[in-house]
């Protein structure tokens, strides 16, 4: 998750350039991102901070092409009520837990907290007229284990722009290595029609929040019924097909043994089904999981815990046999 935010009620973005290198296998991608700036000042040092949650390495900032240093950020930034990032979010709360987390007010009446090792710090002395901002990393994927297939994804919040002083356009452009993948986007339809080796999408106001490239894989139409279906649909087809067959099975048994009260197939049947069906249920989780393969997220929380309704099932499903036992008994014994 990276989020860039600069602060300063002279600067204005002229243009942002976002540049995202995906790699072949989906799992880094390096970041490449350069602002067209704007002073109204002459050498007013300004303080501009970058979120990189989940950077991997290679986090490197220059200005007009020279290398800026990466600073911790100065504490009476943050422990003084003026703020030097007041114009850009209001302000820093106090730091929290030992100096080791910060509450950020990104919006009104809404903060995140963040880890201090999180936020790159950087400082510039600008000349009045243009510069270039340029920021470059190797951010990892973050991958949501939420669905039955893993998806890849990496995020970019645009919504710190909205404080600056004034927001140009913006470019962004994806490139992928290697084989293409069926990636998607929150941005619509690049300029060449769709998504491919090269893609870009043109802007002259934020499109979104966050820029969201997103990657799944594909799976076969068998494991996508299946998981349409859920475990829960599985155990109940599963369930129905064995009450079809028990109930042909209790009608063959009272053609032999009409007068007989009660039923050892009613009985057996009772206590196998319900078991057969909380069996299905369970094992289809891993049956689908197979199916899916290696991109499985085999995130389904306590699922075997579904055996504490087995006695509910047992004596529902026996009172149901043993009403349909009763009338089969007296239909043959009528005939």
């Amino acid at each position: 998750k990276n989020a860039s935010a600069f602060s300063s009620k002279d600067v204005t973005i002229l243009h942002e350039n976002i540049v995202v290198h995906l790699n072949q296998d989906f799992k880094t991608a390096k970041f490449t991102i350069e602002y067209t700036i704007k002073s109204d000042v002459v050498g007013g040092q300004i303080p501009l901070l970058f979120l990189a949650k989940e950077y991997k390495n290679g986090f490197t900032v220059w200005l007009d092409g020279k290398p800026i240093e990466i600073q911790n950020i100065p504490a009476q930034y943050y422990k003084t009520e003026n703020s030097p990032f007041a114009n850009f979010a209001n302000s820093f709360d106090e730091i929290i837990d030992n100096n080791q987390y910060i509450s950020i007010y990104w919006q009104r009446n809404h903060t995140e907290l963040y880890n201090l090792d999180d936020l790159k710090y950087f400082e510039a002395n600008l000349s009045k007229g243009e510069h270039k901002i340029k920021i470059e990393y190797l951010a990892n994927v973050w991958v949501d284990n939420s669905n039955w297939v893993k998806e890849y994804c990496f995020l970019y919040s645009l919504a710190p722009a909205k404080y600056w002083k004034s927001f140009g356009s913006l470019t962004i452009t994806v490139f992928q290595d290697g084989q293409l993948k069926p990636i998607t986007t929150n941005l619509g339809n690049p300029k060449e029609g769709k998504i491919g080796a090269i893609s870009t999408w043109s802007f002259n106001e934020l499109p979104s929040d966050m820029i969201q490239i997103k990657y799944k894989t594909l799976i076969s139409q068998t494991a996508k019924t299946l998981i349409s279906i859920e475990p829960f649909g599985i155990m109940i087809y599963c369930g129905f097909l064995l009450f079809i067959i028990h109930i042909v099975l209790i009608f063959w048994y009272r053609k032999i043994n009409i007068t007989r009260k009660q039923s050892w197939v009613v009985i057996l049947g009772s206590i196998l089904v319900p078991i057969i069906m909380l069996y299905c249920y369970m094992k289809s989780y891993a049956f689908i999981d197979n199916l899916i393969g290696i991109e499985a997220s085999k995130r389904h929380g306590y699922y075997i815990l579904i055996i504490v309704v087995y006695p509910v099932m047992l004596i529902v499903y026996m009172l149901i046999t043993w009403v349909i036992d009763i009338i089969i008994r007296r239909k043959l014994a009528k005939n």
